[in-house]
């Protein structure tokens, strides 16, 4: 008799599951193994060896969910329906043994710009795509959990992307700790787990467990032997929950596989800490935050003393060198609410503060070279605030990230630091051209400026690749 892959749970252990159960696709399917037919005794084989306490299946028609909620036993419920208006076709049910956990809400979800439309597309997908969320509460711990279940696009990777970070945005904004199951239709790493991940709301179980039972097995095996390989569905969940265990079923049951595999992991619900702030909570949390280093006072005098000099400007000065003042503005205050470090902040500060007045004061004609070398300082400073900005927004790796790699910051800084440049310039003509001469503009000016520029965010990147800018948090 095949034994439970993850063992017996404690009292306040909670065995979680996800599987895509392959619609059926009656005399289509192929090969055999794939007909329902076959996989049906198997999967029931599946589950009562296993007897998740919930469980997240994909591409289920109404009668596979029922064949699965009869599988797992009298004491379970499931929710979610078709994905199509009516409702109709397949879906994402979520599973979950009512004599452990109650259920307080549920709701089921477009992944699309209109969420509450059902059947709606957004983002180039294919198919409408949906997530299925649930708020339970534990009978046992008396504690709260949401439980997310969805199946994020095949085709496209734009879609997957936005779809991912929609589910993302569902999971920030639970009040109690998050499980999503489901399946992401990529590789674990990609730019849609990465989404999933971003601002530490969800981290990956199968990383994040004390014991892995199973090899790292793809979970796309496609009802073959089993091989090590790319994990494209998995369970994420709150950095609140610690994770015991995990595996990855491949085990035949009956004499084949009952699905194309099926993670599972095995969070304990006792002892969870507080939930990690939202990506917005985050930065006003960083933005207000008190500074606590030499470093952090510089940066925030520095800010003031750059609000200052542009009411100086407007009151004795003239309209264009307060206009100049006022666009460094932004730039002070973007790395407190990025939460840059305390030293990399007040550099960033000086840099663009002094490349402001060195306009003002005319400093750009006066002294020889002295326009090239602000240029490719201060490019290469807000180089590596726009990179920061990125990961932020969970469109590129973090650098704390496992799948940080230095070469993407030495692209994108570069990338970044040559189109600033030329905006700049743009801007630069505009102003001479419908405002003022008084603005300096050559053909020589303008591509030794963009070229310093490039250079500088060159050196950015690499600066950025080797060092930490974001202040370090605790836990």
């Amino acid at each position: 008799m095949i034994a439970a892959l993850l063992g017996t749970p404690s009292a306040t252990e909670l065995h979680v599951m996800t599987l895509n159960i392959r619609r059926d696709l009656g005399a289509l399917a192929w090969p055999r193994a794939d007909r329902w037919e076959t996989r049906r005794p198997r999967l029931t084989a599946l589950l009562r060896t296993e007897q998740p306490d919930v469980l997240g299946v994909q591409e289920a028609l109404p009668a596979q969910a029922a064949a699965v909620c009869a599988a797992l036993g009298p004491s379970f419920r499931h929710i979610g329906h078709g994905r199509i208006p009516g409702p109709r076709g397949e879906g994402c049910p979520l599973f979950y043994d009512a004599e452990r956990l109650e259920l307080r809400t549920w709701r089921q979800i477009a992944l699309s710009r209109t969420p509450d439309r059902s059947g709606s597309r957004s983002w180039l997908s294919v198919t409408p795509r949906v997530a299925v969320e649930a708020s339970f509460r534990d009978r046992r711990t008396d504690a709260m959990l949401t439980v997310l279940n969805t199946h994020l696009d095949a085709f496209s990777p734009w879609a997957r992307l936005r779809q991912a970070q929609a589910v993302h945005d569902v999971a920030a904004a639970s009040a109690a700790p998050v499980i999503l199951l489901g399946d992401i239709n990529a590789s674990a790493g990609s730019a849609a787990w990465r989404a999933l991940e971003a601002d530490d709301v969800l981290r990956d179980s199968w990383t994040a467990a004390v014991s892995r039972r199973t090899p790292a097995w793809g979970t796309f095996a496609g009802y073959r032997t089993p091989r090590r390989g790319r994990r494209i569905d998995g369970i994420l969940v709150s950095p609140a929950l610690p994770v015991r265990r995990a595996g990855i079923d491949a085990r035949q049951y009956g004499g084949g596989l009952a699905v194309r595999s099926s993670p599972r992991a095995r969070p304990d619900r006792s002892g969870l800490a507080r939930r990690r702030p939202t990506r917005g909570a985050r930065m006003k949390e960083d933005f207000l935050r008190p500074p606590h280093s030499a470093a952090e006072y510089g940066a925030d005098a520095v800010r003031v003393i750059g609000i200052l000099s542009v009411l100086v400007a407007a009151i004795w000065s003239t309209p264009t060198d307060a206009g100049i003042l006022a666009l460094a503005l932004p730039a002070l205050m973007l790395p407190r609410v990025l939460g840059m470090r305390g030293g990399i902040d007040l550099a960033i500060g000086l840099i663009v503060l002094i490349a402001a007045a060195s306009n003002v004061f005319d400093l750009y004609r006066t002294l020889t070279g002295w326009d090239l070398i602000v240029h490719f300082v201060c490019t290469g400073a807000l180089a590596a605030t726009g990179y920061l900005v990125l990961t932020r927004l969970g469109i590129v790796t973090a650098q704390e990230s496992p799948t940080f790699r230095p070469r993407m910051p030495i692209v994108l800084c570069t990338v970044i630091g040559l189109a600033a440049s030329a905006v700049w310039e743009m801007i630069e003509w505009a102003g001479r051209t419908f405002i003022t001469d008084e603005i300096f503009v050559t053909y020589e000016d303008t591509i030794g400026d963009m070229a310093m520029g490039g250079l500088g965010a060159l050196a950015a990147g690499v600066l950025v690749a080797v060092v930490r800018l974001e202040r370090r948090r605790s836990a």
